[in-house]
């Protein structure tokens, strides 16, 4: 028996059009979900499901009971473990590290007080990683990630096996199969039989992975035929699914070292991020008003540090905690949804996420955050004459 990990990951903006959101929950998550539990109820079968924060925002906001009570029974039932995620997406390697903490934090968060689950396996969206981010990932206190094989790192598309960083604490690596992975989420490759006798003959573990909407959305419905086949039947071809947290657990003593300083990604290549001066401005833009938040929220701490040190003025302080809460968290905030998610690899200028739009929400913010900073001096000079 081949030990097999099936992870799917789901990913909504939250700034994409509702009407959009509605009919690829329609056509991709309220099937799948369904799906699960119907197979479930005599097959055995374990998976991974990566659904950032905002694609759960966006079932609330959608007010779809039966994707949260569905997705909560399939949690209960151990058929589904969630793995732990940016909220809004924001790409590993390339977002500030104190800026993409937060999500993970509200991300957990979100999960605990939703399903009251902990989530102990990270996956990097897109799959973007780098063993400079060791320290990063050994600060979220997870046990295992998904990683991309990438041909440069690994000399083949057809990986298997498990994986564990050089740190001092163990966190294993989940290495996806990019040439069973490929074929998994192919509509022109709808053989699920010949998959199955493919990952069987395989020392494992084998880990496969696609986006949740190619099924249903970025094919017809007849691709949850192939799911359900690979579901229903691997068992008796040899193939055993698991989450990643069991197939850890019997695999563990066999890890081999991963020391991968180039950056992986599940997408043809790093570059495809980048694919022109645009993008980069994008990015830079990004960068800047982080830059300048940073800035601004240290300014905030050395005043309020400075006001609880002498103690003499509870009024002054409690204005100055006050703007905290309501003005500079808030755009702490509109710097996650706006400018950290996957504005940096849209290619189609043509709607609200893309180039022109994140220039002006970049210039929006850090005008906002110009009039802030005039406030801040004011309770500055305040506390000073205090």
């Amino acid at each position: 028996m081949t030990d097999c990990v099936l992870f799917l990951h789901g990913h909504q903006p939250y700034y994409n059009e509702e009407f959009i959101v509605k009919e690829i929950v329609w056509q991709s998550y309220g099937p799948l979900f369904k799906l699960l539990l119907d197979r479930s109820k005599d097959t055995d079968f374990q998976i991974n499901l990566s659904l950032t924060g905002s694609v759960l925002q966006w079932f609330e906001r959608l007010e779809n009971d039966y994707l949260l009570s569905t997705l909560g029974e399939l949690i209960d039932k151990g058929i589904v473990e969630l793995l732990l995620s940016p909220f809004y997406h924001a790409p590993l390697v390339f977002t500030n590290d104190g800026f993409i903490k937060e999500q993970f934090y509200h991300h957990r968060k979100m999960v605990k007080d939703l399903f009251g689950k902990e989530m102990r396996g990270l996956f990097p969206p897109e799959m973007i990683f780098s063993t400079h981010k060791n320290q990063l990932v050994m600060d979220l206190d997870v046990d295992y990630l998904f990683v991309d094989g990438i041909y440069n790192s690994f000399h083949t598309d057809d990986v298997d096996g498990l994986w564990k960083l050089v740190t001092p604490k163990e966190i294993f690596v989940l290495v996806r199969n990019r040439a069973l992975s490929w074929h998994f989420s192919d509509n022109a490759f709808p053989n699920a039989h010949w998959m199955l006798t493919t990952i069987s003959k395989k020392s494992g573990p084998v880990t496969i992975g696609c986006d949740v909407e190619c099924f249903g959305h970025h094919r017809s419905a007849e691709s949850f035929k192939f799911l359900e086949y690979f579901l229903a039947h691997a068992k008796e071809k040899g193939v055993e699914l698991l989450t990643g947290k069991e197939a850890v657990k019997r695999n563990k003593q066999k890890a081999q070292i991963y020391q991968i300083e180039e950056i992986t990604t599940w997408a043809r290549s790093i570059n495809v991020f980048f694919p022109h001066s645009r993008i980069i401005e994008m990015w830079f833009a990004q960068k800047e008003v982080e830059s300048m938040y940073h800035r601004l929220e240290f300014f905030y701490f050395q005043i309020e540090r400075a006001l609880q040190q002498t103690n003499e003025d509870e009024i002054l302080l409690k204005e100055l905690i006050d703007f905290k809460v309501k003005k500079l968290d808030e755009v702490r905030w509109e710097i996650h949804r706006q400018l950290t998610d996957a504005a940096l690899y849209h290619e189609d200028f043509s709607n609200k996420n893309t180039y022109r739009a994140m220039l002006l929400q970049s210039a929006r913010i850090k005008a906002n955050l110009w009039t802030l900073e005039q406030e801040l001096l004011k309770q500055f000079n305040k506390s000073n004459k205090g």
